[in-house]
């Protein structure tokens, strides 16, 4: 708990902050580059359609990112809860990396174009991740920058944006949990879990001789 407390740094909620229509967007432009290239994929062949073990592959791959991704949300919502917008939390998911919960967001997603078998989608992934990630982290940590200055440039010169850095990973044995935010993440997990089931069944649909495969040079 002591531990904990020492290596936060409380956030100024002087200084105000406009986001632009872009970040207020973020959302929004994202799916819109999403859905031309689930689209695509959705309405194409899976990758190697006719092997098995490639299906096999790719589906544990799922498997593993999907977990990676549930864990890296749940492990990062025990640290910043309570604490979003009135501290910089350091310890735990953070760091190892300075966001975890887009961490967890992005291999959910990503789990997606492993169990559809789609590198269609994985395509539309890595644009919207770009976009999504120049927009919204870019933004939050010019906001972070500007009411912490040297305290959250001390963070980032020793903590990666998004790549973790296991060999960095340090943690204080007890930490106060919200239940209120934990409640929160638990109804989310309760939308995501069905991300496996959902697509494992389109993927196995994909394969059928009626499903419409108009993208077929598009795995």
């Amino acid at each position: 708990m002591e531990a904990m407390a020492t290596s936060q740094v409380l956030i100024s909620p002087s200084l105000h902050y406009t986001r632009s229509w872009l970040e207020r967007a973020r959302g929004l432009v994202t799916i819109l580059i999403l859905i031309p290239f689930g689209a695509a994929g959705l309405l194409s062949s899976p990758v190697f359609a006719g092997s098995h073990l490639a299906r096999f592959l790719f589906e544990s791959a799922g498997w593993i990112v999907f977990l990676a991704g549930a864990g890296f949300r749940l492990w990062a919502t025990l640290y910043i809860g309570g604490h979003k917008g009135k501290s910089l939390v350091t310890e735990g998911p953070y760091s190892v990396c300075r966001n975890p919960l887009y961490l967890g967001n992005l291999l959910l997603t990503l789990s997606i174009a492993f169990f559809m078998q789609s590198l269609t989608f994985a395509a539309g992934l890595l644009i919207a991740s770009i976009v999504f990630g120049s927009v919204t982290i870019g933004s939050e940590e010019r906001r972070l920058r500007s009411r912490l200055g040297a305290a959250f440039d001390e963070y980032c010169a020793r903590t990666p944006r998004l790549l973790p850095r296991w060999s960095a990973y340090h943690g204080p044995e007890i930490i106060p949990v919200d239940a209120r935010c934990l409640r929160i993440e638990a109804k989310r997990a309760l939308q995501y879990i069905w991300i496996p089931l959902i697509c494992q069944t389109l993927a196995h649909l994909r394969t059928e001789a009626w499903w419409p495969q108009w993208f077929s040079v598009l795995p």
